[in-house]
């Protein structure tokens, strides 16, 4: 919402000049988000996620973008001397089993001396997504492979229950535990819910969101985000927006799942 949640993740690499951030995003695209955000403030970041964590990735090093790399051969090296400030990964890179990679890296005492924190960002994942992302259930087990790590866990979705979760499952103990609470109330941000008007698979109760017959020249539509339940609905409601501007203007609005390819997903982002 804000209030600055992010920032809490970078200001300790101002302070630790030789520190590293584990960060833990549920979604490939946020790691993107973050490794371009630190490059352009010249700290150097790597996002690693299944199709750059392989074997030969980890022990070739010809990578020298600190963009994500597909393909790119990374090199853990790279990573254990310290030319990344911050390492972004998902769960179920981070806990892959394998002669390589981070379980290898946690086996480096010095690498994780330099370690600063490990971040689970969005982190009411860890309760909410565990019945179909284990690997969330499974992070607790890097608190006794890895020592003296601290878990540092953000959120804007962290209502009692859902915090008294996230830190059973992660088996936090309370008297090592510290608790910094914000309001989330924004005065931009509110909770509308309007009555569904016509049948779902018509998609015109989207329409409020592309006036109609917009024309170049017209107040351009307001920015959106719409959040749908598959794929087929993702593409079927984009499409049906399309329709409703000129053509040369369609491709303003995108689609982006799980489907398209990493490069795709990259250029659309």
């Amino acid at each position: 919402t804000g209030s600055g949640k992010t920032m809490t993740f970078w200001m300790p690499l101002l302070l630790v000049p030789e520190g590293i951030q584990i960060v833990v995003v549920p979604l490939n695209v946020l790691a993107d988000q973050d490794v371009d955000q630190l490059s352009a403030k010249g700290i150097p970041a790597i996002a690693i996620t299944a199709e750059s964590a392989t074997e030969k990735n980890f022990k070739v090093s010809t990578c020298t973008s600190s963009r994500l790399c597909f393909g790119i051969h990374l090199s853990t090296q790279d990573i254990e001397k310290g030319k990344y400030r911050a390492v972004i990964t998902n769960p179920e890179t981070l806990l892959k089993h394998s002669n390589y990679g981070f379980s290898k890296l946690f086996k480096n005492k010095e690498f994780v001396e330099r370690i600063i924190s490990m971040i689970l960002d969005e982190g009411h994942c860890v309760s909410q997504y565990g019945t179909f992302r284990p690997e969330y259930r499974d992070i607790s087990r890097l608190l006794h492979l890895v020592e003296g790590i601290i878990f540092h866990i953000t959120s804007a979705t962290f209502p009692e229950h859902v915090s008294h979760d996230v830190l059973d499952i992660l088996r936090i103990p309370r008297d090592r535990l510290y608790i910094m609470r914000r309001s989330s109330d924004r005065f931009n941000v509110f909770i509308v819910v309007r009555e569904i008007q016509y049948s779902l698979s018509s998609f015109d109760d989207l329409n409020f969101l592309v006036p109609d017959n917009w024309k170049a020249g017209d107040e351009p539509p307001p920015c959106f985000l719409i959040i749908t339940d598959s794929i087929n609905e993702c593409v079927n409601a984009a499409l049906h927006l399309r329709a409703r501007l000129p053509l040369e203007y369609r491709n303003k609005i995108k689609w982006h799942h799980s489907e398209m390819s990493p490069e795709f997903k990259q250029e659309e982002l």
